[in-house]
């Protein structure tokens, strides 16, 4: 088996265990993760209007810690309660152009806005879950304005928006 082909069973391995739902949702022994999901939080929904990605790159060094990482975010809720979801987990299907780094892998993340973006990443849960993931990747984390399908495509896509979510701003915060 190549290289490439052991890194994509692992990040296969993770996506499975943060999808699992409750069989692999327990979290590493000892962590204090505080659950975001039932937090009320307040802010007016007209505060988000323009949806965001979150873009992780990375290099996986300890496959074993990152499906702790991953397990932990599961466990936490922090994604719920922020509305956030993933559009992307893993490696390319193909590659066009370039070199792929072994053991690269990408996350893509769709939040609301901006604000929900940041109540995810600067929560005193999300903060609490990132040393597990320390010494087990590299990462570059990076947010961009999702953009609108173009008018070419109208009526021909389904329009994915956000018609209704959680306020954030009771989210407990790190800064």
């Amino acid at each position: 088996m190549t290289y490439r082909r052991v890194v994509a069973c692992l990040l296969t391995s993770l996506l499975v265990a943060v999808a699992a739902g409750p069989a692999c949702a327990a979290p590493p022994e000892g962590a204090d993760l505080t659950s975001a999901a039932a937090v009320d939080t307040g802010i007016p929904e007209t505060a988000c209007d323009e949806a965001v990605l979150m873009v992780v790159t990375g290099t996986i060094s300890d496959p074993a810690r990152m499906r702790s990482y991953g397990q932990a975010i599961q466990a936490a809720e922090i994604y719920p309660a922020t509305s956030g979801y993933y559009l992307h987990i893993g490696q390319p299907i193909d590659i066009f152009e370039g070199d792929y780094p072994q053991g690269a892998f990408t996350v893509i993340a769709q939040f609301p806005c901006l604000e929900h973006a940041r109540a995810f990443w600067y929560s005193e849960a999300y903060q609490a879950i990132i040393p597990l993931r320390e010494g087990a990747a590299d990462v570059l984390v990076r947010v961009y304005r999702k953009l609108e399908a173009p008018a070419f495509m109208r009526g021909r896509l389904e329009e994915a928006r956000y018609i209704a979510f959680p306020p954030v701003d009771a989210i407990p915060r790190v800064h």
